[in-house]
């Protein structure tokens, strides 16, 4: 698998351009999404956070690396060939699903963030199992995504809980 993986890497030089549109996107909306979640470290000093819950510049940075693997599985699913299922389409929902993650979660609607971050990763794993057939390094995005996304689900249902 990592020696697909490796040669998947070196055929990257053909999305250069897709590659740079979705990860510039992704990046830029993500970034924006944060600015206009508002005063967030009175919001972190004001609720109870569950244990091994990261501080809110670790998390910040944490999202936008997630943002940047989202533009990349989104270009490569978008030059896919021969996928005649449209992974594409779960991909861009799942990041535009977690995407709302931040003003919703720091909005202070914790289930509705939670249940956004479900739905996200669902959209993830749909993407996994479509594109991986396909592809194994979006299979291995699929996964650090599914992971991370994880993490931030339990940080999620615990603050839900705890206040």
């Amino acid at each position: 698998m990592f020696k697909k993986i490796k040669r998947e890497l070196s055929c990257l030089g053909g999305l250069k351009v897709s590659l740079i549109v979705f990860v510039a996107a992704a990046e830029v909306a993500g970034i924006l999404t944060w600015l206009n979640c508002g005063n967030l470290t009175v919001f972190r000093r004001l609720l109870r956070f569950p244990p091994f819950s990261a501080p809110i510049p670790v998390t910040f940075f944490l999202w936008i690396a997630l943002y940047a693997i989202f533009g990349v599985l989104s270009a490569l699913t978008f030059k896919m060939e021969g996928c005649r299922c449209r992974p594409l389409f779960s991909a861009l929902a799942g990041y535009f699903l977690a995407l709302f993650w931040c003003p919703l979660f720091f909005g202070g609607r914790f289930a509705v963030a939670l249940v956004s971050l479900l739905l996200s990763l669902l959209a993830v794993i749909l993407t996994a199992a479509r594109a991986g057939r396909y592809s194994s390094l979006a299979f291995a995005l699929c996964a650090v995504l599914a992971v991370a996304e994880l993490y931030f689900v339990y940080i999620s249902a615990g603050v839900a809980i705890l206040n």
